[in-house]
């Protein structure tokens, strides 16, 4: 049984040295350990670092410090790993208990980490206040915060002490579970929980940090040419732990633009003293910024920390000519994407680190101006004070512009000088984001490549995750769909997903993963076994039936968006109250007048149209829709659109029903960032098309509004909206988007129905005759065909059942969301937020529910069927869904297709197709629903 409440077992770690123990690690002189200063080595002096790494800088006296300002020399730092996953840490929940273990670790932060994470005495104690008491609020956050804490644990360790490696891993698995609640929680960040979300960008930050010093967890694999030359060979091997640690980088900096937007409410919160920058003025903003200044009359703080900024970018301009004299004759393919220097896609080579370079000068030149504006540089001598004028704005901002190039330089280098070196330049891009410069007045060239290579690093750090380490990981699929999205996507625009999920299916069996974060099932359980749904049915405990609608798949309008399809659980039990009423027995019985009389009609104008120039030819899909939409206008507006009249499909229509195809890009590509969608909405959709989309919206809304203002005068779908309807029943706007809703469902699918049957009767003679046989024999006068009698017709249904079981209209699949805490599906775990599914087509087709799956055989449906078809999971046949969300007018559907079939065959003979419309359901594409060609039929009177 799944208990969702498990506690943490986790190994202890190493216990850290004695306070008195002599540490074995080299000692940095101070420009290394803290190259903001760079006193003593510009002034050719010996350094006075005190030997005690952990011991608070020396302080002068001076009257003129900063007020309530204290120091505390940060030494925290962090890991990457590349070992072999030895463990697996549960993910918290809200109610899991905390083992001894973990409250160690956390004490272990609030004793050493938290005190070190910062030399400014504010944000000291909400280091050790403030951050533990949100993050111990939220699971994502305490793994985040378990994580920070164990990794400052092992870096204390002795330099002889060996590296252990389930410590570590453990690490990585709190920083890794913490991290995907961190990935959940972003695109939803609001005012409420933007204090949370800053809270683990910190938390991440300050682990990354820490992650780039540990050497030995990340060896090179060869002794190459260069540094760079291994850190490029490690890039080329499949180590998850190596590839996911860019990840994290580029994942930080790719969220920035998301939180700044909730700066204000950072400002007015518990962590306002981490986004305030309390010692500077802003008149720096219009200062110029010449390209590294020198500066002969300023402090000498800022003198050197000028000459040190030059150093840095001297040397990193040394290290870009080694990286170029050691790429010298190595292939273009060596140098791809894969690798962390790339930019951008399709060039590999190194020179574009000079860009950046540039950008990073640009950078410093900026930093330094802000200093001079600095009222701690103009009042204090402590040097310690420079050192947080620097952490003011490093604290506040994501690593938005660190360059991949950088990171790669920084692994890939075996000497901490050089590292330390290094850190200065990730610091000097914190300061930069958000705080002190504007980011688009970058280059367009540089803010393009940048933005190329968070998208190119992104991606390929969320195949590594998607593939290894994520809960669904367990379930078949292909690794090319299961790695990334974009398959999926790709299909959906191609309109082949449907089809493509189906052969999933044939491959796999009854679930598969059919892209990173959605489960497609075929079984009974989760469609309907016994009357029970683990996915759509009835609710059955907390984690079974009704599942929730997913969001991701329904989209609302500004405007008409809320109606029957996408109403969330409460709005929906409110719109199905009142629409239910009209599509009652009571409201059946009324309406069937209206369907008799269109019938009629559709009956009566084929013969004009058999009688033409085509002899007997006739587009059957056409024709069925003209019927449909007649009908359903009938009923919704209480006018027809007049199609049978006028042989042709009212304008409206035809922008409506295109429209659905540009809803399936809509609905599939707002998964993406917004620029991107918006260029490829662009580059598919032409805009006339999306103006008549909205031009559709619009004049189905006028048409409801002129249904309402006539009354209940009709016995069609208004006037039961308009009796039932009080002041907790729907609003004009709901009405008006119920209607559009009314008009797609009402008339398209039962079209799409009709055209189906008829084609498959075309290409099962024996069984078009069997059927006309028995319709004509039972029924000795057409007008003898009621609803009620047709409705007990076994045959007519069985041919129905097989026509919606091969073809069913809206053969998409039907997504529904794990809600939080989980569910169970098929008698398996599905963690929450999973998207879950029963693709129709493939379940309707599946040779492990039906035999001869592919055959139009209605004798399947008989009540003494074939000996063959007894074991069928009849089950799962639900063509209209099941439980409280199925569809409302199936009763009125199942009654046109009767009428209309009963109809057609009494009174015409099905013939032939025409060459052009062989193969006509095999050559569909779906767009939510069938893209269908014409279906070009002979048909002739019955003589």
């Amino acid at each position: 049984m799944y208990e969702p409440e498990l506690a943490m077992e986790i190994p202890r770690f190493a216990e850290e040295p004695a306070s008195d123990q002599p540490r074995a690690r080299k000692r940095h002189r101070c420009d290394e350990a803290r190259p903001v200063c760079g006193a003593c080595s510009s002034r050719g002096e010996l350094c006075s670092f005190p030997s005690n790494e952990f011991a608070p800088p020396s302080r002068g006296q001076n009257p003129q410090d900063g007020p309530g300002r204290q120091h505390l020399q940060p030494s925290l730092q962090p890991l990457t790993t590349n070992g072999t996953r030895v463990t697996n840490t549960p993910q918290l929940s809200p109610h899991s208990h905390l083992d001894m273990d973990n409250l160690k670790l956390i004490q272990y932060f609030h004793l050493h980490t938290a005190k070190q994470m910062t030399m400014h005495a504010r944000r000291g104690q909400i280091w050790q206040r403030v951050i533990p008491d949100i993050a111990l609020k939220s699971p994502y956050l305490t793994h985040l915060l378990l994580a920070l804490g164990g990794i400052h644990m092992l870096t204390r360790r002795s330099k002889h002490d060996e590296l252990d490696m389930v410590d570590m891993q453990i690490i990585m698995d709190h920083h890794q579970n913490g991290l995907r609640g961190f990935l959940e929680a972003v695109p939803h960040i609001s005012t409420t929980n933007a204090e949370m979300i800053y809270t683990g960008s910190l938390l991440l930050v300050a682990f990354i940090l820490a992650s780039l010093q540990i050497h030995e967890l990340n060896p090179p694999i060869t002794s190459g040419a260069s540094p760079f030359m291994d850190g490029m060979l490690q890039s080329q091997r499949p180590q998850v732990c190596h590839v996911l640690k860019f990840h994290w980088l580029h994942l930080i900096r790719g969220v920035s633009t998301v939180v700044h937007d909730q700066w204000p409410a950072l400002k007015a919160g518990r962590l306002r003293q981490m986004v305030l920058y309390m010692h500077g003025d802003e008149y720096w903003k219009d200062l110029p910024f010449p390209s590294m200044p020198t500066f002969s009359r300023h402090p000498p703080r800022l003198q050197n920390f000028a000459h040190g900024c030059s150093q840095a970018i001297t040397g990193l301009r040394a290290f870009l000519v080694e990286i170029q004299a050691s790429t010298d004759g190595v292939p273009n393919h060596v140098v791809s994407t894969t690798s962390p220097l790339s930019t951008t896609p399709s060039d590999g080579n190194p020179d574009d680190l000079a860009e950046t370079i540039d950008v990073l000068e640009a950078v410093y030149s900026r930093v330094i101006s802000v200093l001079q504006c600095s009222a701690t540089e103009q009042f204090s001598q402590n040097d310690s004070d420079l050192q947080i004028d620097f952490e003011e704005a490093a604290v506040l901002s994501w690593p938005v512009l660190i360059p991949s190039n950088f990171i790669t330089s920084l692994e890939a280098m075996e000497e901490i000088d050089i590292l330390q070196g290094y850190l200065l330049t990730i610091l000097a891009h914190f300061y930069l984001i958000d705080t002190l410069v504007d980011f688009w007045m970058l280059s367009l060239v540089t803010l393009s490549s940048l933005i190329v290579l968070v998208l190119v690093i992104y991606a390929f750090g969320n195949v590594i995750y998607n593939l290894w380490f994520h809960p669904l990981r367990h379930y078949p699929g292909s690794k090319f769909d299961t790695a990334t999205r974009l398959p999926y996507t790709f299909h959906v625009l191609r309109g082949t997903i449907t089809q493509r999920t189906k052969r999933q299916h044939e491959k796999y069996g009854h679930v598969v993963r059919i892209s990173p974060n959605v489960l497609s099932y075929t079984c009974s359980e989760a469609w309907n076994d016994d009357n029970i749904s683990d996915i759509y049915g009835l609710r059955q405990s907390s984690m079974r039936g009704n599942l929730p609608k997913d969001p991701k798949y329904y989209l609302r309008g500004e405007k008409h968006g809320t109606n029957i399809s996408n109403a969330n659980d409460q709005d929906h039990r409110r719109l199905r109250r009142v629409q239910a009423h009209a599509f009652s027995e009571k409201a059946l019985s009324l309406q069937e007048v209206y369907v008799q009389k269109y019938v009629g009609l559709f009956i009566s104008r084929l013969g004009d149209e058999i009688n033409s120039t085509r002899k007997g030819v006739i587009n059957a899909v056409r024709w069925f829709n003209y019927l449909t939409t007649d009908i359903i206008g009938e009923l919704a507006f209480g006018e027809s659109f007049g199609g049978l009249e006028k042989n042709e499909m009212h304008v409206w229509l035809e922008n409506l029903f295109w429209s659905l195809k540009t809803f399936a890009f809509f609905r599939e590509l707002s998964r993406y960032p917004r620029g991107i969608s918006d260029a490829i909405i662009a580059f598919m959709i032409p805009k006339s098309h999306l103006v008549h989309q909205r031009h559709a919206i619009e004049f189905g809304a006028e048409q409801a509004q002129k249904r309402l203002k006539r009354g209940t005068d009709r016995a069609d779908f208004m006037s039961y909206i308009l009796r039932h309807n009080d002041e907790h029943g729907m609003s004009d706007y709901e009405i008006a988007g119920s209607s559009i809703t009314f008009i797609i469902a009402g008339s398209e699918t039962t079209a799409t129905v009709m055209s189906g049957l008829t084609y498959l009767l075309l290409k099962n003679p024996r069984t078009l005759h069997k059927a006309t046989s028995i319709i004509r024999s039972d029924f000795p006068d057409s007008t003898a065909m009621t609803f009620i009698k047709l409705q007990k017709h076994e045959y007519i249904n069985a041919v129905l059942s097989e026509a919606l079981r091969l073809y069913p209209p809206a053969a998409d699949s039907l997504f529904r969301v794990v809600p939080a805490g989980g569910g169970i599906v098929a008698g398996q775990f599905v963690p929450p937020d999973t998207s879950v599914t029963v693709n129709l087509l493939a379940a309707f087709r599946s040779p492990l529910n039906f035999k001869r799956p592919d055959e139009f055989i209605p004798e399947r449906w008989l009540k003494n069927c074939p000996p063959e078809f007894e074991s069928d999971k009849r089950c799962v046949f639900q063509p209209f869904s099941i439980g409280a969300r199925n569809c409302l007018g199936k009763n009125l559907a199942w009654a046109e297709m009767r009428m209309i079939l009963s109809n057609l065959l009494w009174h015409y003979n099905f013939e032939e197709l025409m060459p052009d419309s062989i193969n006509w359901i095999e050559k569909q594409k779906i767009y939510m629903l069938w893209e269908k060609p014409e279906l070009n039929i002979r048909i002739s009177k019955r003589r």
